[in-house]
């Protein structure tokens, strides 16, 4: 803007002006230089503007800097930070993960041990059992049960007398002895013949022109098992379970109270009423006798709560004692296996005929022949006249 003035000094006085142009003229340069000067002045302003914004953006941007900078350094600690943090944590995990192998280790070692010293226990456990002559499995054959019913009189708290029923069973299991197809058992009268006919052990037999080797061998019995169950039946004490859980025991006590001293069920005064609540069962214990017998007839009954109606149950109060076990080896001396004829183009009847005339003859060993048993083509239990045999 003062370039300008100076200008329109410079035009005003400089030597060598024309001093003969007209004023009108003077007048228009004046006017143009002037207008000239707004326009530069203008101008002038104009960029004193957009330094001053530019000053401001630029102080505004070192301002976002400083704090982008401390944004960064806060960023930075806190990576730092976190680094130390992963650092430490990665020292503990693997610590852990050492401790968590090493225990497992351990475990792995225990549960060696462990079913070392199961399948040592097994061993033992078979060997005690040999030597008890107990077998595990007890075969759903061959089971003589013999039950007696005695009325037992027992003295209770109040010097009454409750007759209980005591039942006696008496148990004996055999295990069955198969015979297999090609067998024959051979009972002979005498036990010297038997013996005889075992310590020659082959004899050769001839079955319609073809000859066979039978081998005498003892009959492989197993064991038998025999023992008692005495089993006593309360006659004034019953259990009663499935009762409802959400009522407290005064009213379960009372609920049962009402409902079995109902003479319409065959029920009777109650002397005692004992609540496991643990296990949602109840005792009731009678005045009299044979109550507990007639509420018996009947398994389930219902138990009125409010509006509600629970299904009961009721059983017997029983005690059983297992008592006379015994285990032992039974044989049969007088009587032989022999094994095995196979594969003969004769009929059963005939094999068992030839087999009892050899055996009867004393030149072959033998000697009078009680029973015979022969089975051609399928396997059988064979019955003894005597059970205790087997």
């Amino acid at each position: 803007m003062e370039i300008a003035w100076n200008l329109v000094k410079q035009t005003e006085f400089t030597p060598g002006f024309d001093s003969s142009m007209d004023d009108m003229d003077k007048m228009d340069t004046m006017d143009k230089l002037k207008e000239e000067y707004e326009r530069l002045k203008e101008c002038f302003c104009q960029m004193e503007n957009k330094k001053s914004a530019a000053l401001i953006r630029k102080l505004d941007a070192d301002d976002m800097k400083r704090e982008a900078e401390s944004r960064i350094m806060k960023l930075a600690e806190r990576e730092m930070e976190l680094k130390k943090i992963e650092i430490g944590q990665k020292k503990n995990y693997e610590r852990d993960l050492h401790t968590l192998k090493a225990d497992n280790d351990e475990l792995k070692k225990t549960i060696s041990d462990l079913n070392a010293s199961i399948h040592t226990a097994q061993n033992d456990l078979m060997m005690l059992e040999e030597e008890l002559q107990v077998n595990n499995e007890v075969p759903k054959s061959n089971i003589n049960f013999v039950r007696e019913e005695t009325i037992k009189k027992s003295s209770s708290s109040d010097s009454d007398f409750a007759f209980d029923t005591l039942c006696k069973d008496k148990v004996v299991i055999n295990n069955p002895f198969v015979l297999r197809k090609g067998q024959a058992l051979l009972t002979f009268e005498k036990e010297e013949v038997a013996k005889h006919v075992l310590r020659m052990k082959n004899h050769a037999i001839d079955f319609d022109g073809s000859s066979v080797v039978m081998r005498a061998s003892p009959i492989p019995l197993k064991r038998t098992i025999q023992f008692e169950v005495n089993t006593t039946i309360c006659s004034k004490k019953m259990r009663i379970c499935n009762l409802p859980d959400d009522i407290s025991e005064e009213q379960i006590k009372d609920k049962l109270e009402l409902t079995f001293y109902k003479p319409s069920i065959g029920g009777g005064e109650i002397e005692e009423v004992e609540y496991d609540s643990w296990r949602n069962e109840a005792v009731i214990t009678f005045l009299d006798h044979g109550v507990v017998e007639r509420i018996l007839k009947q398994s389930q009954y219902e138990l009125k709560v409010g509006d509600c109606a629970h299904t009961i149950i009721v059983e017997p109060i029983t005690n059983a004692q297992l008592n006379k076990l015994q285990t032992f080896s039974t044989n049969s001396s007088r009587t032989v296996l022999l094994s095995e004829v196979k594969n003969l183009a004769i009929s059963e009847e005939d094999i068992q005929d030839t087999i009892e005339i050899y055996f009867q003859k004393p030149s072959n060993g033998g000697g009078e022949v009680e029973w015979i048993l022969y089975t051609q083509d399928k396997e059988i239990v064979p019955r003894f006249e005597d059970e205790d045999d087997l």
